[in-house]
């Protein structure tokens, strides 16, 4: 299957760094966050980086960061902002790497990044200012996405399945048909797998309330007594 790296780009708080790690585990691949190895390399998170030295200090580590990462196989997630330097684009275009673009609809972002005020982007910025990033920062991954995967209401199986049957039609020529096929079993699945999921909860659900209104009914009768 695919040797080059997968590089995962995609709006902060989409999943990028949970979805990377599963992918890489399932496709028994080494796994790279560049914002993880940014806080290796500089002792400190991106937001402390953003708050004490600026944002043109980080970009500039997070470009160096980032050709290092390229220079190896495996799964390499990203941070939001990657294609807010041209030199960034530039590395990721003439590499090797398949660059998927996780979308994640704008509602679903915005409640978590709502939940979340340590990216200093998310604590200076008003909703309205949010929307339009996202909205900005959309058309810019698409520019340079190879693929573009919803992550919407999707748990990790089944995004990763997505990008690997992405990967395998982007690279079909260097693949079998089997190879293909054997991608497409997955994800469906992997998706089947989601729906039972789903209606086992729900099952679930109904016996709890069902559970709740016969002790409700039970008290009843005994309060009557």
């Amino acid at each position: 299957m695919n040797q080059n790296p997968i590089v995962l780009i995609g709006f902060m708080g989409v999943g990028k760094t949970s979805v990377g790690a599963f992918l890489a585990k399932k496709t028994k691949v080494n796994f790279c966050d560049t914002d993880k190895m940014i806080t290796k390399t500089e002792g400190a998170t991106p937001g402390e980086i953003f708050n004490k030295k600026g944002e043109p200090y980080f970009r500039r580590i997070e470009s160096q960061i980032l050709e290092q990462a390229l220079k190896n196989n495996g799964v390499i997630s990203t941070g939001g902002g990657i294609v807010e330097v041209k030199r960034n684009i530039h590395l990721l275009k003439k590499s090797k790497a398949t660059i998927v673009y996780l979308y994640g609809d704008l509602p679903h972002i915005m409640h978590r990044l709502l939940r979340n005020t340590k990216r200093p982007i998310v604590e200076r910025s008003t909703t309205r200012q949010l929307h339009d990033l996202w909205e900005r920062r959309n058309q810019m991954y698409r520019a340079i996405a190879d693929i573009v995967v919803d992550s919407t209401d999707k748990r990790n199986n089944v995004i990763a399945a997505e990008v690997n049957l992405g990967v395998a039609l982007k690279n079909r020529k260097e693949l079998t048909k089997k190879d293909i096929e054997d991608s497409s079993k997955i994800l469906a699945l992997e998706i089947e797998i989601e729906r039972l999921n789903h209606k086992k909860q729900d099952i679930e659900n109904q016996l709890s309330t069902q559970r709740f209104i016969n002790v409700i009914k039970r008290g009843s009768k005994q309060h009557r007594r």
